[in-house]
């Protein structure tokens, strides 16, 4: 599986994101009929299930509805780690919306962001090559619960689009240990055909 850097993510566009403290109470699902939801176990609601992670240096668990990712490498450079899923039957031509909730924990000893993405390509169950992506991140820790998304119209020859939700742990500056965690909290991931649509969307919007 070929992972995409978070700064080759963060240089094709603006996504997702949220954040929060870990005592926010869980955010609204957002629902919609007229534009159902791409992928599957989206809000967690059954755990991990259908999500994988990569690479090692972290962890991630699922609680209270959301999933937790955790750089726990013990360094002082850049880390990350990730959630996604494949979702096959992308339409070249269609406009698709990703979008994520983002919870961070305030008072963290090292400094980092919460990201979502989606990268499209040429082959069925993620393979092939690969035809572009939209990223973005969400570094605060307001204590309070954010929703962004973005759209992409999918590449000429799509079939296959990968969705990932990040936790990158910045490089060690003054303040911190090479050992201290970062965390990130994630819920209400979705992935969405605009183009099918027969109603306006009704997500939320900062």
């Amino acid at each position: 599986m070929k992972f995409f850097s978070p700064r080759a993510l963060q240089a094709a566009a603006v996504l997702v994101a949220v954040t929060g403290i870990a005592t926010m109470p869980h955010p609204s699902h957002r629902t919609n009929a007229a534009v159902p939801n791409l992928l599957t176990n989206g809000d967690f609601a059954a755990g991990l299930r259908g999500w994988n992670t990569w690479p090692s240096g972290g962890r991630v668990t699922s609680l209270n509805g959301h999933a937790v990712l955790t750089v726990t490498e013990v360094n002082s450079e850049v880390s990350w780690v990730v959630e996604d899923t494949c979702v096959g039957g992308i339409v070249p031509g269609d406009s698709y919306e990703v979008a994520v909730d983002i919870l961070i924990p305030m008072q963290q000893t090292r400094d980092g962001h919460g990201a979502g993405y989606v990268a499209f390509f040429s082959e069925p169950n993620c393979t092939g090559g690969h035809l572009g992506a939209i990223s973005g991140q969400w570094p605060g820790d307001d204590g309070l619960w954010h929703t962004r998304a973005s759209t992409m119209v999918a590449p000429p020859a799509a079939k296959s689009a990968r969705v990932g939700i990040e936790t990158t742990r910045y490089a060690l500056p003054s303040g911190g240990a090479a050992g201290d965690p970062y965390e990130v909290w994630f819920d209400n991931a979705s992935l969405t055909d605009l183009s099918s649509q027969t109603a306006p969307t009704t997500f939320p919007r900062d």
